[in-house]
């Protein structure tokens, strides 16, 4: 797949994914429903800049959305940007309450190193996630939550030594390797203000 089909591609999934997130919020679902602004404290932890939204759908339903990214975790040039939107059940019959199972997407830039090579490619992926939310007072509440799920992803992989050009001589083509994992989708535990 030439490096023009792979933008391509990657900009029309991130489309779909942000023409979903406006096709459920509306406005008359954010005129009576519950807001709440929210920041992961586990990936604070890491340095990783983080913000999300939750906005409730109906009855028993939210639909989540947060965006991360570094430039440095422990100390190193590590690049990461992503973006995970989510669509919650709350099994309380009540949004932003008690337990809930997810289904959640994510899409990612990376550039980072993992077992003596650099990574520089994308993912998408997406999975399931199982959470629960506690009342801190009216307007504070923490969640923890978990999630497994499968990535696809697609990078140039190459040691510190040699470049890109060295493992993949055509130029035209992104991505010297790819493939799928089943990997950790969503951890830790985030603080949410709701603001009505």
């Amino acid at each position: 797949m030439t490096n023009m089909k792979y933008s391509m591609l990657k900009k029309s999934f991130l489309a779909v994914i942000f023409c979903l997130s406006l096709a459920l919020i509306t406005p008359a679902t954010l005129h009576a429903q519950k807001i709440a602004l929210k920041v992961d404290a586990a990936k604070a932890a890491l340095w990783m800049p983080n913000i999300g939204a939750e906005f409730s759908v109906g009855d028993k339903f939210s639909f989540d959305i947060s965006v991360f990214g570094s430039y440095k975790i422990w100390g190193q040039n590590y690049k990461i940007l992503a973006v995970q939107p989510e669509f919650r059940w709350w099994l309380s019959g009540r949004q932003m309450t008690r337990a809930y199972v997810g289904v959640s997407a994510i899409g990612a830039h990376y550039n980072l190193e993992y077992s003596g090579f650099w990574h520089k490619g994308d993912l998408i992926g997406g999975g399931l996630t199982f959470g629960y939310a506690w009342f801190l007072s009216a307007r504070w509440s923490m969640e923890a939550y978990a999630g497994f799920g499968v990535v696809g992803y697609k990078e140039n992989r190459y040691k510190d030594v040699k470049t890109y050009e060295d493992f993949n001589p055509n130029k035209d083509e992104f991505g010297n390797t790819s493939g799928y994992l089943l990997v950790p989708t969503k951890l830790g535990f985030s603080f949410s203000y709701i603001l009505r």
